[in-house]
């Protein structure tokens, strides 16, 4: 266990804690455990405040799921796409597109006499 001990903490940017911070100190990030798995899952450093211990954290995403093979991307994996620029509109296009799809083989499948 780290100490108090500025020796040891002058370099440390980020603490990984599942309590409510007790002291907060000036210039350290203080995040959930679940902040490491999403970041590395994502390839870059998400923002820390949705994982600040004491708060509900943001809905895990599964590296293992294709969203784009699912045909459906969570509201959450929608936020990180746009924080890392990634576009998601093709997928967008997708369910609308289905959608008509399904509306236009419904008109056709009532017959009028």
């Amino acid at each position: 266990m780290l100490q108090d001990d500025d020796e040891n903490l002058t370099d440390v940017t980020h603490l990984v804690m599942d309590r409510p911070v007790p002291n907060a100190e000036k210039g350290k990030e203080y995040v959930s455990p679940q902040y490491i798995i999403d970041s590395i899952n994502n390839l870059f450093l998400l923002p820390t405040k949705p994982y600040m211990p004491g708060q509900p954290s943001p809905p895990h995403l599964s590296p293992f799921v294709d969203n784009e093979t699912e045909g459906y991307i969570p509201d959450r994996q929608r936020e990180i796409n746009t924080l890392a620029g990634v576009a998601t509109a093709q997928i967008e296009e997708a369910e609308s597109s289905s959608d008509e799809e399904a509306k236009d083989k419904s008109d056709d499948d009532i017959d009028i006499k």
